[in-house]
């Protein structure tokens, strides 16, 4: 060994050889001080204790046992449960839902915020909108998840349609949708829908869809030339290259392709067609006068009925929003008279 060690071998720092010693063979690494050990470990402990904290802060509260299919095939739908639970407060006039990943999105429209829960109703908190110039309070009424850690939400107080970021706090508001140009945002929107960098959004007023890239600006719309003309365009879905939307004042779901325009009619009937979300190749609709969730296929012909007949455990009273968690097979539905969010299984 060389007879100069640098004067970090003095202060507990590696110390540096130019050849093997008797206790050493060649190529072994350098001796490592125990201080130097000490430290690296309580890094490690440091770093390992700051992630269980931020763990245990992520962990949503509560939650309720959500039951399964039973074995027995004819049964295609059953009550999986809801939420809030019993003995907690209900939800102030759930309307819009939406599903990112293991988070679920409820638009809590009479106290001004979403809030957000995991897919067993655990409370991660809830994302508080501010009130518009001009409008007395927030109310946020329709939902979109981009997937990417955003949420378009409809206020209709403020009629506008705001992407915000995901988390729960104070709402930071990324963008209004058509603000950057005049004249193109919706006037009355009554719902939004998110597919493949463009965000749909139906307007009351000019009884239209209208699209708008990533950036927020205008597209383009849809709707205009369908005839019989659009009462009411409510709730909608992007399914296929087609936006499937419920024209709540004629109490029907038609389905529109983005490229051509071209509409057709769903085959039945509904009451009050509101929400609207895709089910795999098809969608669930809510129809609030008649206590009811319908899943069609990709034709429109109803393939499930979710109402006091077919599901007589069904606690819904006025169905608002729903939301498909295409792993569990679950619908998540928005129910406004009970304040609360059911949950049901479905075989497709």
């Amino acid at each position: 060994m060389s007879d100069e060690v640098t004067s970090g071998a003095e202060q507990g720092d590696v110390v540096p050889t130019t050849e093997p010693t008797a206790s050493e063979p060649a190529g072994s690494r350098p001796r490592i001080s125990p201080r130097v050990l000490y430290v690296a470990g309580a890094i490690v402990a440091v770093t390992l204790g700051l992630g269980l904290t931020v763990s245990l802060l992520m962990r949503p509260e509560g939650g309720v046992d959500l039951a399964g299919l039973p074995a027995d095939r004819s049964v295609t739908v059953n009550v999986a449960g809801s939420f809030p639970p019993p003995g907690e407060d209900p939800l102030a006039n759930p309307l819009g839902i939406a599903i990112d990943g293991g988070r679920v999105y409820v638009a809590e429209a009479d106290a001004g915020r979403i809030q957000v829960f995991d897919l067993r109703g655990g409370r991660y908190g809830d994302i508080r909108l501010a009130t518009a110039g001009g409008a007395l309070t927030a109310y946020p009424t329709s939902l979109a998840a981009t997937g990417d850690g955003r949420l378009a939400v409809v206020d209709g107080a403020a009629g506008k349609v705001l992407v915000v970021d995901a988390q729960a706090g104070d709402a930071t508001i990324l963008m209004t949708l058509g603000e950057a140009q005049a004249n193109t945002a919706p006037v009355q929107p009554t719902a939004v829908a998110y597919s493949e960098d463009s965000f749909y959004v139906s307007d009351g007023i000019s009884h239209t869809i209208k699209i708008y890239g990533e950036d927020g600006r205008y597209q383009g719309e849809l709707g205009a030339a369908v005839r019989p003309a659009l009462t009411y365009p409510g709730g909608l879905a992007i399914v296929d290259g087609e936006v499937v939307l419920a024209d709540s004042n004629a109490g029907r779901v038609l389905a529109m392709n983005i490229d051509s325009g071209a509409a057709r009619d769903f085959p039945d009937r509904y009451s009050l067609p509101r929400g609207v979300a895709r089910v795999q190749q098809g969608v669930a609709v809510c129809d609030v006068f008649s206590a009811a969730v319908y899943v069609c296929d990709s034709s429109g012909t109803r393939t499930h009925s979710i109402d006091s007949d077919s599901v007589p455990e069904s606690p819904l009273e006025t169905p608002e929003g729903v939301a498909w968690a295409q792993r569990s097979e679950r619908l998540y539905v928005t129910d406004a008279a009970s304040g609360k969010v059911v949950v049901f299984n479905v075989r497709i």
